[in-house]
């Protein structure tokens, strides 16, 4: 699941690279395990049937920025791609600030080499 995370931030962060300012950004997962699987003598098709993403920025952005970056996310992350796939539901629970005057400007440094 950390993958997943990763995944969905590094997205994010490069899809907003095209002129949308993200000052801070967070993802938490909530995922549904099915443990029936676990052991070896009963296979289960759906290991992780659900799984909730919330994802926390604060931006600038306008509301019709933000929609553009939620479906390029569901576009463009490959490991998201994968589980939908698999028939793993993801639902994105988007909590979108607007940054403060006085507030930090953090950045990652996605494309920079700083991970």
């Amino acid at each position: 699941m950390a993958a997943l995370i990763g995944c969905t931030n590094v997205i994010t962060y490069k899809i907003a690279a095209d002129g949308v300012e993200i000052s801070t950004m967070s993802v938490e997962a909530d995922v549904g395990f099915d443990r029936r699987g676990v052991n070896p003598d009963r296979e289960v098709d759906v290991p992780f049937p659900d799984i909730k993403l919330t994802i926390n920025i604060s931006t600038t952005a306008s509301a019709s920025e933000v929609d553009k970056i939620k479906r390029d996310l569901a576009k463009f992350c490959p490991l998201a791609k994968v589980f939908r796939q698999a028939d793993t539901t993801i639902d994105e629970e988007w909590v979108v600030t607007r940054p403060t005057a006085s507030g930090p400007r953090l950045n990652p440094g996605v494309g920079r080499g700083i991970w």
